[in-house]
C-alpha cells in the first residue's frame, strides 16, 4: 500500500469506504500511479480468478497498455513465451528466428523474450495480433506477483479497466 498522509490521502484511513467520493478514489488511484506502483489484492493469481476480475469491468480499447508500461516504466516491454512467439510469427507471416531477432532479452529470465513497447504490433488504433497475443496482454491489467509460494494479483491503475476493478473490490460491491 501507498503512504496515503505523502499524497494528502490520510484522511481516507478513517472513512469508510462506502462513503469515499469518485474524487477520493480518483486521488487515491493517481497516487499509485504517481507512485509507479499497483495495488496488490489477497487473490491468488490463477485463470478463474482472473476470468472474474476481468469480467468486473472492460477494456475501453485505447491501447496505452500497448504504447507504454505504467508499472514499470525501468522495463517497458511485454514478456512473452517461446510457444506464443511461435504463433504471433505465423500470424505475421515471419519465421520464429526473424521475430526473435526483432525481440530484448528479459533482464532477469534467461531464456524469455519481450516485445519493447510501444509494441510493434499495435498500429492503426488496434492489436494487429490480437488472437494470438501473449497471455500477459490478455490479463492486462492485471499482473501476477509472486510472494513465498503464492502469486498474488496486482492491479495496474494507470488504466481504467484497473481501476474499476480495483474499485469493485474496495467497495466490496
Amino acid at each position: 500500500m501507498i503512504d496515503l498522509d505523502k499524497y494528502g490521502l490520510g484522511y481516507l484511513k478513517m472513512k469508510p469506504v462506502n462513503t469515499w467520493t469518485d474524487d477520493d478514489f480518483t486521488k487515491l488511484f493517481d497516487s499509485f500511479v504517481s507512485d509507479n506502483s499497483a495495488p496488490i489484492v489477497d487473490i491468488s493469481f490463477n485463470n478463474q480468478n482472473i476470468e472474474a476480475l476481468l469480467a468486473l469491468s472492460h477494456c475501453r480499447q485505447c491501447g496505452n497498455c500497448c504504447k507504454t508500461s505504467a508499472i514499470d516504466g525501468n522495463n517497458p516491454s511485454i514478456i512473452a513465451g517461446q510457444e506464443e512467439l511461435k504463433a504471433i510469427a505465423k500470424k505475421t507471416n515471419t519465421t520464429y528466428e526473424q521475430l526473435s531477432a526483432k525481440l530484448v532479452k528479459h533482464p532477469m529470465k534467461k531464456d524469455a523474450l519481450c516485445i519493447s513497447l510501444p509494441c510493434m504490433f499495435y498500429a492503426d488504433g488496434q492489436c494487429q495480433i490480437y488472437d494470438v497475443s501473449p497471455k500477459v496482454c490478455n490479463t492486462y491489467p492485471l499482473t501476477g506477483v509472486m510472494n513465498e509460494d503464492v502469486s498474488y494479483v496486482a492491479i495496474n491503475l494507470g488504466c481504467d479497466y484497473g481501476r474499476d476493478i480495483y474499485k469493485w473490490l474496495l467497495k466490496g460491491a
